[in-house]
């Protein structure tokens, strides 16, 4: 009903409001941030990663050089025979600049640089940040093709931005807890469920 739509999306609107403001107040929160820092400081680096990326139909990635569209399949299998070339040893900066769909990173040997958390597509960031440093990774597909990763490297996160991401961790758990411990709608505001 019209009714428990309005209901819905204003509660959504609330906890969006909630989840905003808890991450407002946990900015100011230097020791929890320093805590949860400290549990999980190996996952607070950006890592500089290469790629191929073999492009497949439908993306939103120019094709290069008048190459065929592929199909997921193909692209996967593409990958794979790519990914098997680079565990024997055939070197990655030729191979990307010489395969690779992604025109940019491409002609710098599939370099992208350093990779912060939230500039990239989920399934690749999880890849990116989990991967080993020098391991190559499993294809990974995304709605832009099929990825092969490798990570050269990795930094700290700026202060800043690692800030940020403190926070951001912070009000997700709280709000997680919120939902996990239940809570209570105003009746008197929203009216009887």
């Amino acid at each position: 009903s019209v009714q428990l739509k309005v209901r819905n999306y204003t509660m959504q609107l609330l906890a969006n409001e909630l989840l905003v403001t808890m991450r407002r107040d946990f900015m100011k929160d230097e020791a929890a941030m320093d805590a949860l820092y400290q549990q999980n400081e190996a996952r607070y680096s950006e890592p500089r990663v290469r790629q191929i990326l073999i492009r497949t139909q439908g993306s939103e990635v120019a094709r290069r050089n008048n190459r065929p569209e592929l199909t997921p399949a193909q692209a996967l299998a593409k990958a794979e025979a790519l990914r098997a070339r680079l565990e024997k040893g055939a070197d990655f900066a030729a191979l990307a600049r010489a395969e690779s769909d992604d025109t940019g990173s491409a002609q710098r040997g599939g370099d992208m640089g350093y990779i912060l958390r939230g500039s990239t597509v989920a399934d690749f960031e999880e890849a990116a940040f989990t991967l080993p440093t020098g391991q190559i990774s499993k294809p990974v597909q995304t709605k832009f093709g099929v990825h092969i990763l490798r990570v050269e490297e990795r930094r700290p996160m700026t202060r800043e931005g690692l800030r940020a991401v403190l926070a951001n961790e912070l009000a997700h758990k709280a709000m997680d807890a919120i939902i996990a411990n239940g809570y209570t709608l105003n009746t008197a505001y929203f009216g009887e469920p």
